[in-house]
């Protein structure tokens, strides 16, 4: 194997990276001794496009996690609520009023056409990182019952 050698090339905080290996002891089968090294001098070139490194591209990713510069969540009130098994769920008022306590808003200074769902389906991340997966947070169909007045009232509920 040569001395020195770059694996786990790729981009680190948007700049390129690499881990070198240095091997400061090689065997030399053609002379028979083992050969030491006390001084390793290492060049690193790349072009001026930053094209590749050994193949990897250093131009900005297509990676769509890497293209979200704002998530669905960075605006209006954000509750977080469980779900535990599969099926259809109803949100009726009493069960939005306690929601939107947590983050001290109440059911009546609400819009509820403007009511979104957000989840990806509870499942765990893929076990490979290259593997397809949503960049952010995915919005759910929701069924209003009785919402096109623009109040939240009783009998009215957001069914999912």
């Amino acid at each position: 194997q040569p001395p020195v050698e770059a694996v786990g090339v790729g981009m680190e905080r948007r700049r390129p990276a690499a881990t070198l290996n240095a091997r400061l002891l090689v065997y030399d089968e053609a002379r028979q001794v083992l050969r030491r090294y006390h001084r390793l001098q290492v060049r690193l070139r790349y072009g001026v496009a930053r094209t590749s490194i050994l193949g990897t591209s250093l131009r900005p990713s297509n990676n769509p996690h890497l293209q979200v510069t704002r998530s669905v969540l960075a605006d209006g009130a954000v509750v977080k609520f469980p779900i535990r098994e599969e099926g259809l769920y109803r949100i009726d008022r009493a069960t939005l009023a306690e929601l939107l306590a947590r983050v001290g808003r109440s059911v009546d200074e609400i819009d509820p056409r403007q009511l979104q769902l957000y989840g990806n389906g509870g499942r765990p991340l893929p076990a490979l990182n290259s593997a397809p997966r949503p960049a952010d947070l995915i919005e759910n169909p929701v069924l209003g019952v009785g919402l096109d007045d623009g109040s939240f009232d009783e009998g009215d509920a957001l069914i999912f």
